[in-house]
């Protein structure tokens, strides 16, 4: 499992891995804001809404820490 945090370390030290991973882990928070909007309002509308919302939120904090750990 710590093998897992180095690669993940690693891979926010070069900028263009640092965004692709930013951009998948977003992905992933973005698939569950839909499901659970789907789930909760019975709407394609509102999980797709949630979703969006989700993606924003949750790249903005994945690229600012990448950014931190940088130190740009």
């Amino acid at each position: 499992m710590g093998g897992v945090f180095v690669v993940l370390a690693v891979c926010l030290r070069y900028r263009a891995l640092a965004v692709a991973l930013c951009v998948c882990f977003s992905l992933f928070w973005e698939a569950i804001g839909y499901s659970l909007a789907l789930g909760l309002f019975s709407s394609t509308a509102a999980g797709v809404v949630v979703g969006i919302l989700a993606f924003l939120a949750s790249y903005g904090a994945h690229s600012s820490s990448a950014r931190w750990m940088r130190n740009d």
